[in-house]
C-alpha cells in the first residue's frame, strides 16, 4: 500500500512540473503571424488588414498545394 501511495504521488510530481513548465510554451498567435502582441489588451490596437495580410503571406507559404515533400 505504501508503495502504490508512493507511485502515486511522484507521478503527481511529475504532472504539476510538467503543467508549470507548459504554461510558458501557451500558444501565442501574434509570434505565430510575425507581429507585435499590441498591448495588454489584445484588442486594443488590433489591425485587422495588417494580421490578413500576415495570415495570408503564411498561408500561401505554407499551403498544402506548394509545401513539397521529400517522401
Amino acid at each position: 500500500m505504501i508503495a502504490l501511495n508512493a507511485f502515486w504521488m511522484f507521478h503527481t510530481y511529475q504532472l504539476i512540473e510538467l503543467d508549470n513548465e507548459m504554461k510558458d510554451k501557451r500558444f501565442n498567435p501574434w509570434l505565430a503571424l510575425g507581429l507585435e502582441m499590441p498591448g495588454s489588451d489584445p484588442f486594443e490596437g488590433f489591425n485587422t488588414k495588417e494580421v490578413k495580410r500576415a495570415y495570408r503571406s503564411l498561408a500561401k507559404k505554407y499551403h498544402p498545394d506548394k509545401v513539397y515533400s521529400l517522401s
